[in-house]
Order: C-alpha cells, then structure tokens, then sequence
C-alpha cells in the first residue's frame, strides 16, 4: 500500500491525538479489575494482527461517551459505552474493530488522500522534529503533528470502515469468538439511537432531533442496519452456539458461550454518567461535590448533563428547570447572591432575600405569563472553605407560572449543603448485575433504573432487548442504581 505517511510519523499522530483526549478526560482508573481485564484482552488480540512488531496500547478513557476509536497505536474505549455490551465478545467486537483501523493504517493512508500542502507540510515537519535538536523546528513538528492528530480523529470513510468491520470478523474468529456477535454490536447501536431520540424528545417538547447522533458518525460510517447485513452475509447471525474457524479453541468458557457471564462480572460496579464533581442525577436527588450540596428534586424532575450544565424537565408538567454555575471575577468577601443575580439577570424583577440551606439566597423572575421565569441564586457550598480565589454561585432557573412558585418554594426547602466529607463520598451513578425474579416485568425493572429521563427505553438499550423479548427467572440484567445514602 502506499502512504507518503512513514510509519513513525504515523504513531507520532497517534500519541499527540490521545495525549490530548488523556489531558481532557482522563484515564477510568476507577475500577483497576476491569482495566486489567480490557488490557489483557487486548494483549489477545494484539497476537492475533498482522502488524505484531507495532505495539498497541489499549486506553479506557473516563467520559460517559457512547464511543470508541482507534488512532495509531493505540485503542481507545470509553466508559460510557460499555453498558450498552451485553458479552464479552460484542466488546472484543468492538475492539478489534478498532484495532482493523490501526493495522490497515487507515490514519496514514487518509492522511495521504488530503490536500499536497497538508501531505508535504505534515511529513516535513514530523521528519524535522525527530530528526534535529532545534527547538523552533520541534515546536513546528509539534503543531503539525495536531493537525495530523486532528485528521486522524475526524473519522474514517465508509471503505476504510467496512474494511475495519471485515478485519473485526477475521481477529475474533482467530481469538476463539464467534465473529457473528458483531450483529449484536450494531443491533444495540441501533438501540442506542432509538434510545437517544426518545431523549432528545422529552427535553424539547417531543421534537425529533434535527441531527443523529450518530450524524457525523453515519456521515462516515455504514448505517447499522447495513453492518448488520453485512456481518450476515459475511458470517452469518448469531444463534445462541459458538461458530469457530477449524482448529481455532473458544476464548469463553463452554457453559458461558459468548462471555457473557464474565462481561457482567467485570462491569458489575461501573460508574455511570457524569463524574460526581460535574454533578449526579438521581430519581429523586441531585448531589454535587464539587460544589457540595444534595437537593431532593421536585418531585418528576428528569436531569440530564449537557458538558457545561443541567438542564431539566419535569415529566409531569412538562416545565423546565437549569442548574447551572458561575464563578465571580475576582475574590470579593462582598459580592453575595444579589450582586450575582443582577449581574447575570440585569432585567430580572422582583428581587427578594431568601434563606436557602440555611444561608442567605436571593430568587427573583424573569419575563412573564407563559414565559415567566424564576430565578435562584445561592452560595455554593465550596465557597466558605475553597481557598482558591472567585466566589462561587449555584443558579437554578425554573420554567414556572405564579402558580408554581409555592412548589418551587417548598422544593428548595430540601436543599441542604454539605460539608467536605460529605461531598467526598457522593458516588457516582453505578451498572449492576442483577437477577431477574418471576414477576419481574419490563415495566417494573426499567422502574428500578435512577432515573426519570426516558428509564424504560435505557433499560432495553443497554440490555439489548425490546417489548417482545422474555424475562426468564433467573437471567441477569443490567440496572442502573443510585447507592448514595447521604
């Protein structure tokens, strides 16, 4: 094949693109059994490549991204997407999925197919920083190599992923799983979708969204349905029996065909969601260590983070609700909550003193009739014991008539500060494994999931099932569940 990309130059993207995901989200380190356990099989399936001189490292990156992703030496796996795998091998699916992108050198071979000023500066500048001591030279290499690192994160075209898909089969056949549970990886895509939209829906008035999100995905990537077709075609679907090539030993045990006893041991205990200094979401609570309070919501209140706050529905009513934060400028003992609302709300009226927690807010309201808004803000709880400097503030906004505000009212008398150890043993949302007794329903387990955004979808998406399939006593399933006790 033919790449004006060396293969040093190559993994030089590689590491600049996932040393800036590594500084943004972090390595999920939470769990040390379940990353030994994704590295180890990733040491299997490094084996089994036809670039085995080329070391591959195998990241799980902390961000509740539904995503995985391949750069130069290196497979990347988010927390947030290994709920939706019901068996050990639909996550090696994935995996060597990845790993097809890395040993078929589609980051190269992309990189070659871009513009000539792209080709010739990228490879000049890469070859100049490893070749010379010269720092204004190496900073040059640096700043190309993002731009390289850049375009091997944008995506690959559709022929490079099916070729990935076709590589996928061939490593998990050589691994000892059968390659047909790659239809349950795109089937549970497909589920995430639906999942996705009912989502979308119920924080915007029943819309459908504008965009996918596997939007730009698809822009790049083969729709589900037709991966599905081609897993069929190419293997054959899953039937519940282990189809090896000859001669090949399964990867799983014989009473655990497809490894799925062992997957939901190991993900048994993962965190879900955001990490608890963004915030952590429950049915009936919202908890916040960064900013150290917990708040019984009201009641129906459904949460969801969208990276910089929470944004809230109330499936009741259908009003909205925000929680969000900001940080006065400088340090000043005297800027309060008054100063902060009318900075942040110049045209709010009705401003009045509160007691929120025990310590002095200030609410006031915006606009009018349909449109009427009312606004709380109060001190975080960082701010009397946080020594870094800026005063910090928790800002609530509820969608509300006149009416609502006596409930408004009555809600925030259930919020309560906490103090630093408190705030330090909020935990995040977790995934358990649980047992599936008779009587249990579809309806009653999804009522079990800490959650009011969409629950009953949630539980068919990250279990793999629909309104059809049959809850056997004795299955286990995967629940989402609150464990704070605070």
């Amino acid at each position: 094949m033919f790449t004006t990309v060396s293969e040093d130059q190559e993994y030089a993207i590689g590491a600049k693109a996932v040393q800036s995901a590594i500084k943004e989200e972090g390595l999920y380190k939470e769990d040390e059994a379940l990353y030994d356990y994704y590295k180890v099989l990733g040491m299997k399936l490094e084996a089994v490549t036809e670039r085995q001189e080329k070391p591959l490292e195998f990241l799980m990156l902390d961000s509740p991204t539904y995503n995985a992703w391949a750069t130069p030496g290196y497979v990347n796996i988010y927390r947030g997407i290994l709920p939706y795998f019901n068996s050990e091998a639909e996550l090696v699916a994935v995996m060597a999925h990845e790993a097809g992108h890395i040993n078929a050198r589609h980051t190269a071979r992309q990189i070659t197919k871009g513009t000539l000023a792209q080709i010739l500066v990228t490879g000049a500048a890469i070859y100049a920083g490893s070749q010379t001591d010269s720092s204004e030279v190496a900073n040059l290499a640096g700043v190309v190599a993002g731009v390289g690192a850049t375009l091997a994160m944008q995506g690959y075209s559709r022929s490079y992923e099916r070729e990935a898909d076709d590589l996928a089969l061939r490593y998990m056949g050589k691994m000892g799983y059968d390659a047909r549970e790659a239809h349950n990886v795109f089937r549970g895509m497909a589920a995430y979708h639906s999942y996705y939209e009912q989502k979308y829906a119920l924080f915007n008035d029943g819309k459908i969204p504008p965009k996918s999100p596997f939007y730009h995905l698809l822009l790049s990537h083969p729709e589900p349905k037709d991966r599905m077709a081609q897993v069929a075609e190419t293997v054959g679907l899953p039937d519940g029996s282990v189809r090896l090539p000859t001669g090949v030993q399964p990867a799983t045990p014989q009473n655990d065909p497809q490894g799925r006893t062992r997957y939901l041991k190991q993900i048994d205990g993962i965190s879900v969601g955001p990490k608890p200094d963004n915030g952590v979401a429950t049915r009936t609570h919202f908890y916040h260590e960064k900013h150290r309070f917990k708040w019984q919501l009201p009641k129906g209140t459904a949460l969801d983070w969208t990276g910089q706050n929470w944004e809230g529905v109330n499936i009741h009513d259908k009003t909205k609700i925000k929680i969000g934060f900001a940080t006065a400028e400088k340090d000043d003992p005297d800027f309060d909550p008054e100063e902060a609302l009318r900075q942040l709300f110049p045209r709010a009226t009705d401003v009045e003193k509160a007691s929120v927690g025990g310590r002095t807010a200030y609410t006031a309201v915006a606009g009018s009739g349909q449109e009427r808004t009312r606004i709380v803000v109060l001190h975080s709880g960082k701010t009397a014991q946080d020594k870094t400097k800026g005063r910090h503030f928790i800002v609530l906004t509820f969608e509300a008539t006149a009416e609502k505000d006596a409930d408004i009212r009555t809600s925030l008398n259930h919020f309560t500060y906490l103090t630093l150890t408190q705030a330090e043993k909020i935990q995040p949302l977790r995934l358990r494994a649980v047992t599936v007794k008779k009587g249990d329903t579809l309806d009653s387990l999804a009522n079990r999931m800490a959650t009011n955004v969409v629950p009953k979808q949630w539980f068919m998406a990250i279990n793999g099932v629909d309104e059809n399939t049959p809850l056997i006593s004795g299955m286990q399933v995967k629940l989402v569940v609150n464990e704070n006790t605070l």
